[in-house]
């Protein structure tokens, strides 16, 4: 007697299948979704794959991209000034038994505050108060180094990779930004803020104060030696080819570019508008383009 064959369902995965969520997940595609959704909840335009061009140790060009950029328009203050925020978005999905272990900057070697946003004013007709970023900043803790750890080791590479991303793709966007704005007519121009992000799930744990060596040395479990965290922001050294990047992203048609900035300095000075070292036209490009007065790190939102 022959054993009855039973109809097989396509619909129906297999063991073989069921790898799939796994590598789903891994690729990073779900959790770059779920923040786009977050994004238009929160009234933000954006869209997917920022890219930009870097030079290789051997001389070549590489491509590299950041998963989201996004944008919205705001107003604030009692006369109803308008500005616009444009961030870019780096999205790290990491598997449920890795945590992000975050170094703190301790009080005597703590970053300058302010530079989490970059702000573009120097063509809108007035000038932002710098003081409010640095004490917005103020409710976050610092740290300067993270690494991924793990039942089977920890590693640094990954979260590096996607800081390197967004340094890299920072000055295509400032650069995007200004050439928008010396293109506008004057009356269209408004302030910009410019900002990095790396969202990830993996849980994020600052080392605790006054943790030594020997402390984790002794410690049963991670949260003997960190507390967790649901944002920081990074404070980061750049090497010493970065300038030289920037430098190159704001060559193009930088002569063009001066001719623009310096028109609009003439236009905001007759308007009024009292120009400085912090709200010039002229200054801003030039010192983009010459890599002039460039700070040595850059911060970053966790």
């Amino acid at each position: 007697m022959k054993a009855e064959k039973k109809p097989i369902h396509p619909t129906e995965p297999s063991r073989s299948d069921r790898g799939w969520k796994k590598h789903l997940l891994s690729s990073g595609v779900p959790l770059e979704h779920e923040i786009s959704r977050y994004l238009t909840r929160e009234g933000l335009s954006w869209d997917a794959d920022f890219l930009f061009s870097r030079p290789t140790t051997t001389g070549g060009i590489s491509e590299g991209s950041v998963d989201l950029s996004a944008f919205c328009f705001e107003r604030f203050g009692k006369t109803e000034a308008a500005y616009r925020i444009s961030l870019l978005i780096e999205c790290k999905y990491r598997s449920n038994n890795k945590s992000l272990i975050l170094l703190p900057l301790t009080e005597e070697h703590a970053g300058t505050a302010g530079g989490t946003l970059t702000v573009i004013d120097d063509m809108s007709h007035y000038h932002l108060r710098s003081t409010a970023l640095s004490e917005f900043e103020h409710n976050f803790p610092f740290a300067y180094k993270g690494i991924e750890v793990f039942d089977g080791g920890a590693i640094e590479k990954e979260f590096r990779h996607g800081i390197e991303q967004l340094r890299h793709a920072a000055p295509v966007l400032v650069k995007s930004e200004i050439d928008f704005q010396l293109g506008s007519h004057m009356d269209d121009v408004i302030p910009v803020f410019t900002s990095k992000i790396l969202v990830t799930n993996a849980p994020l744990k600052i080392v605790k104060p006054r943790i030594g060596l020997k402390d984790i040395e002794k410690a049963d479990l991670i949260d003997d030696i960190a507390d967790d965290s649901d944002s920081c922001i990074l404070y980061s050294q750049y090497g010493p080819d970065y300038p030289e990047y920037v430098r190159s992203i704001f060559a193009d048609d930088a002569d063009a570019r001066a001719s623009s900035a310096s028109y609009h300095a003439d236009q905001l000075d007759f308007s009024g508008k009292a120009l400085s070292r912090y709200s010039d036209p002229s200054r801003l490009v030039r010192e983009r383009a010459m890599v002039f007065g460039a700070p040595r790190s850059e911060t970053s939102s966790l």
